[in-house]
């Protein structure tokens, strides 16, 4: 067919409107109009947030199905700290903070009191509307006349 002459390639000068043509700074997209390509972004963003919103999702399902885990249930500092640090950011986190500060506490000692209270603070700061922020402000209080208690005798 090329010898015959019916397939000729054309230049990039004989393109026709609508099709890809090279310029010096290369066109990504052809000649679409304005409107087409608006709508093919607003597609583009929606597919995204669609995407986001589905991992925000199942990262909140992980971190609830782990608060209610075995390990967690259990109540041991060091698995708390760890499911505290996986799910940083999600809906349970407040909760794990929660759970973690108050096992510390109950576990006693000069370590788990502070570290009890630097657990709370956080959650507190970074939670201050949450639920479990009521409880951790009344440990911190209960932490800080503990340690004030033992001055006050001396």
């Amino acid at each position: 067919l090329a010898r015959s002459g019916r397939l000729r390639p054309r230049s990039v000068s004989q393109a026709k409107p609508g099709l890809y043509k090279l310029h010096i700074g290369f066109k990504v997209m052809p000649s679409i109009p304005l409107w087409s390509k608006a709508l093919i972004a607003l597609a583009i963003l929606a597919i995204v947030a669609v995407v986001v919103q589905s991992q925000r999702q199942n990262a909140n399902q992980e971190a609830w199905a782990l608060l209610a885990s075995p390990e967690v249930q259990g109540g041991a500092p060091e698995a708390l700290e760890n499911a505290r640090e996986r799910t940083r950011g999600t809906a349970a986190a407040p909760h794990l903070s929660w759970r973690l500060a108050f096992n510390l506490f109950e576990a006693g000692g000069a370590e788990n009191f502070e570290r009890a209270r630097q657990v709370a603070q956080e959650t507190v700061e970074q939670n201050p509307d949450h639920v479990v922020s009521g409880p951790l402000r009344d440990l911190i209080a209960a932490i800080d006349s503990y340690e004030v208690a033992p001055q006050q005798d001396a």
